[in-house]
């Protein structure tokens, strides 16, 4: 093991005279670099930058033209002599409790309304979170057939809207279930009833085929005579359906 060990070494870790003097001059031209910056960071220590006292002056004037109820009106303050003038100054920094106001200035946000859907148009629906053209245009198709919403759950039924989009949208959009189309089972027609995507063809065939047959319904209760009806349909049609 040792010696495949060295081999490896001598294989991959091989330098000539050349090469081996030429890593010997980059590493001394490294230390001695850091060693110069070294040097002059310790010998040559930097200076703070002082302010001159006609800034301190002029920073003082401005501070005073504040009304007086500054909070740091009871600080402390130092004294400069300069030309047999004396300039007293705050040791607040100027404008620091303007801060938010003056170096990083915060706007109300507008807060956005809800956009309710049974009344929203395609160009409304663009404007949310991760709604294309194509995705607005299916919402307002499938609310077209279903004659409006009644629950925002009903958007996982179109193809492309998933759970977690319904998620990012939580508190942007709302549905109004009062303006939502309902038909009344004992006048509504074939044709029209088999448009909607909970009734369809079979389903709506046999509620007409029923009423044909034993007259206008009086309960929605007396759809379940029909053997194509359960109770998650009567669930699910209820509320665009009403007997009159």
């Amino acid at each position: 093991m040792k010696k495949r060990i060295e081999q490896f070494i001598k294989t991959y870790f091989y330098f000539n005279k050349n090469e081996s003097k030429g890593i010997y001059l980059l590493l001394g031209l490294i230390v001695l670099t850091l060693g110069i910056k070294w040097s002059f960071s310790y010998l040559i220590p930097s200076e703070p930058i002082q302010l001159s006292l006609e800034t301190l002056a002029a920073m003082d004037s401005l501070e005073n033209e504040k009304d007086d109820t500054d909070p740091y009106s009871n600080y402390s303050t130092d004294s400069v002599q300069h030309n047999q003038k004396k300039f007293e100054y705050r040791t607040k920094p100027l404008f620091s409790k303007y801060k938010k106001d003056t170096i990083y200035p915060e706007y109300p946000k507008k807060k956005l309304e809800a956009l309710e859907l049974n009344g929203a148009d395609s160009i409304s629906l663009v404007k949310l979170y991760k709604i294309g053209p194509v995705l607005a245009s299916k919402i307002v198709s499938y609310r077209n057939k279903l004659g409006g919403f009644i629950s925002l759950n009903q958007l996982t039924e179109i193809w492309g809207f998933d759970t977690d989009l319904l998620y990012d949208l939580e508190g942007k959009i709302f549905v109004d279930p009062k303006k939502i189309k309902i038909f009344n089972l004992n006048t509504v027609s074939f044709e029209e009833l088999k448009q909607h995507p909970y009734f369809k063809i079979n389903l709506s065939q046999a509620i007409i085929n029923y009423r044909k047959q034993h007259g206008n319904y009086h309960s929605m209760n007396e759809l379940k005579k029909i053997k194509l009806v359960n109770d998650s349909i009567i669930i699910r049609i209820s509320p665009y359906s009403m007997i009159e």
